[in-house]
């Protein structure tokens, strides 16, 4: 079975829900090898292609009929994926493409919600979409814990390995 565009039939490629154009929208793999490409000696040519991939896999999935709409298991939408992730080519794609700025996730987050307190760009282009305000909880708390991990946070708290993002660890990361 093919993975199909229009974000309303699953097959065996999707995970949680999620179309391709969620998860080309939220494509972090992208940025990971462009930041590691100057150490391993790629050309800047080369993390040129990689940071631009998002906006083309979104581009084409949009011009073949993927809904831009279309929600994961747990409400979230190409769009809330795309701020994430701060693909603002990617933002200003979907929302060319109509994408709606009010639907709520799954725990009430606004798109609003998934924007890096740094992506001042995004969150310009969100409110000028007509986007509603953040309600206060962070769509991004995987994100954020990436960010804070990488300071010696566990040891400092002395934090139990638990592999989980449990209330002790989001307390000690600061993490809403």
């Amino acid at each position: 079975m093919a993975l199909h565009a229009d974000g309303g039939k699953k097959t065996p490629f999707m995970d949680h829900g999620q179309t391709a154009l969620t998860i080309g929208a939220s494509c972090f793999i992208a940025r990971r090898r462009a930041t590691v490409a100057p150490e391993r000696g790629m050309p800047d040519s080369y993390v040129q292609k990689e940071l631009a991939a998002p906006l083309e896999i979104v581009r084409n999935l949009i011009r073949h009929g993927a809904n831009v709409n279309g929600s994961d298991a747990d409400g979230r939408t190409p769009l809330m994926m795309a701020v994430m992730h701060n693909w603002e080519n990617a933002v200003g794609a979907l929302l060319a493409a109509k994408a709606k700025v009010d639907p709520r996730d799954g725990e009430g987050r606004t798109v609003a919600d998934y924007a890096d307190a740094k992506a001042i760009r995004i969150q310009e282009m969100l409110r000028g979409a007509g986007a509603p305000k953040p309600s206060g909880r962070s769509g991004r708390t995987v994100c954020d814990v990436q960010v804070a991990l990488h300071v010696p946070i566990q040891k400092e708290n002395q934090l139990s390995p638990t592999g989980e993002l449990d209330a002790a660890t989001l307390k000690a990361l600061k993490i809403r």
